[in-house]
């Protein structure tokens, strides 16, 4: 069965295709869903955002303030409307510049590779950065592959992927997407669950 949790706003999804994962709802927010993921020698909590382009950055970040980084390990994922040459934008705007600083006072750094190009191309082929996925410094070592699936996405937005090269890491299938509704996401992926394992599967490491 498909484990799927929301934001209140609904704006954000973490779906878990795994049904021996054990996952706990964390931490829940207008813009943030944070599940706690029990693995066998490790609990990693897995977030998804989403930071509204037109909304105060401080905003959007104070809604993490309450929840501590620095002591757990992490994978935050989600379309965060904020440019940084970092992730491969052509200049750092405010709100880059409040994200990174976030993202230094809490130990978490950036996993895209501003070499595979933009995670956003609209259909009228306007371009961006805005999907970004991040790992607490402990996990760093770990990412071995991310990357971009040349896949139709129902959405502006690209499936990005990645792996972590844990020892003590069961086989895991999960799936992380800022959404813009949980119930017409999930009927859309549906038919797609299958091809899509086989291809991520296929992925080299």
């Amino acid at each position: 069965m498909t484990n799927a949790q929301h934001s209140k706003s609904h704006k954000s999804l973490i779906v878990i295709l795994n049904p021996e994962l054990k996952a706990y709802t964390k931490f829940k927010t207008d813009h943030t869903i944070i599940l706690e993921l029990h693995l066998k020698k490790i609990i990693l909590n897995i977030s998804s955002v989403y930071f509204p382009p037109h909304d105060n950055i401080d905003d959007s970040i104070n809604e993490f303030l309450t929840y501590n980084f620095n002591r757990s390990f992490n994978i935050i994922t989600g379309d965060f409307n904020c440019r940084s040459q970092t992730w491969g934008c052509n200049f750092e705007d405010h709100r880059g510049r409040k994200l990174m600083e976030f993202l230094t006072l809490n130990n978490l750094n950036i996993c895209n590779i501003k070499e595979h190009g933009p995670t956003f191309i609209s259909h009228c082929l306007n371009t961006g950065y805005p999907d970004l996925t991040i790992v607490s410094s402990a996990l760093i070592n770990k990412v071995k592959k991310c990357g971009i699936l040349d896949r139709h996405s129902f959405s502006d937005h690209r499936y990005i992927y990645f792996k972590l090269d844990l020892e003590f890491q069961p086989s895991t299938e999960f799936y992380l997407k800022t959404g813009y509704g949980s119930g017409k996401f999930l009927r859309g992926l549906k038919p797609h669950i299958e091809p899509l394992t086989r291809q991520l599967n296929s992925v080299y490491c």
